[in-house]
């Protein structure tokens, strides 16, 4: 009996420091966001949007729970290809990342985490990875968050990703690039947008951060037989931007 009521008692304390589930109806919204109307997935990112500003100002625990569980949830989402969801769930991250721009470094590291292309995986769960990073990635882009980290940009908040978010964003797209010839164009398409955007924001001397990963000088080097067209097309580009 003592040994019940200590495993009892250290139940309950575990359970007790688990941070409680969003309501019901804040839950719902995640639903609507697989929806097949566009003006539904619309409506419930912005309800997203909505109600985690509300409860921003009032930082408590329940606040920040419901912010982790969020993002952690939009990445997953993203990756998922029922109905709607990419589309869905991609529009509410960048509606989040709008709102708070200072999650950036948590949305990349999840991105990372909840992405990555390990061997053991099938190839449609391989797939469905791939294209929810490229979804979240493009939403990192769309949000405008990536030139409001820039401007106040600061590195203690970066602890888990240290070489920051230009870096990591290249890095994650070009092993999508590497992974799937299938992904090389619309990678390099929201790499070049990416560019574009830091050369707009008076950032131009940190594109090389994003092409640290892209030994595009090598490519163009071979035969042209080898040549991947993507990869010219890529130097084109960036010769027209910078």
């Amino acid at each position: 009996v003592t040994l019940e009521r200590h495993r009892l008692s250290r139940a309950t304390h575990v359970v007790c420091r688990v941070a409680p589930m969003p309501s019901a109806g804040f839950l719902q919204h995640f639903h609507d966001l697989a929806e097949a109307r566009e003006s539904v997935r619309c409506n419930a990112a912005l309800a997203i949007r909505r109600a985690l500003v509300a409860g921003s100002t009032n930082s408590t625990d329940a606040h920040v729970a419901e912010l982790e569980y969020t993002v952690r949830r939009l990445i997953r989402g993203a990756q998922s290809s029922r109905r709607c969801c990419r589309q869905g769930f991609s529009l509410a991250a960048a509606e989040l990342l709008d709102a708070f721009p200072q999650e950036l470094p948590r949305v990349l590291n999840l991105v990372r985490e909840l992405s990555a292309l390990q061997s053991g995986l099938k190839p449609h769960e391989q797939k469905e990875r791939m294209l929810g990073r490229l979804c979240v990635l493009t939403a990192v882009l769309h949000s405008g968050c990536l030139k409001r980290m820039l401007e106040n940009f600061d590195a203690s908040k970066w602890k888990l990703l240290p070489q920051g978010p230009i870096k990591e964003i290249g890095r994650s797209l070009h092993e999508l690039w590497a992974a799937r010839p299938y992904m090389r164009p619309p990678v390099v398409h929201l790499l070049v947008q990416i560019c574009r955007e830091l050369c707009m924001s008076s950032c131009s001397g940190r594109v090389p951060e994003a092409l640290e990963q892209w030994p595009v000088d090598k490519h163009l080097r071979k035969e042209e037989k080898d040549l991947d067209v993507t990869i010219a097309y890529l130097a084109l580009e960036l010769r027209q931007t910078l």
